[in-house]
């Protein structure tokens, strides 16, 4: 599986483009509440910061809280998606 990362033009958003669909149909939740009957969702929203999930065509945005830094998401979030998109 192919997964590649990059910014957004909001500093507190990355975009996750993967090598296949990440849905049919466009997702968006704004709280782990509105994200717990999805487990890709639910599970970002399990990191400390994420403050939403948006999946869409092949790629996954996720936005975090301003006071926590990418460094510390980054890895963990690309462990969740490719656990999740590896059978």
């Amino acid at each position: 599986m192919s997964l590649v990362s990059s910014p957004t033009p909001n500093p507190h958003a990355h975009k996750y483009t993967l090598d296949r669909p990440v849905g049919a149909t466009m997702l968006n939740f704004g709280s782990d509440k509105e994200a717990a009957a999805h487990p890709l969702a639910a599970a970002l929203f399990q990191l400390h910061g994420v403050s939403n999930v948006f999946l869409t065509a092949n790629f996954i945005t996720v936005n975090k809280r301003p006071d926590v830094a990418w460094e510390s998401l980054e890895p963990e979030i690309v462990a969740i998606i490719s656990a999740y998109y590896t059978p």
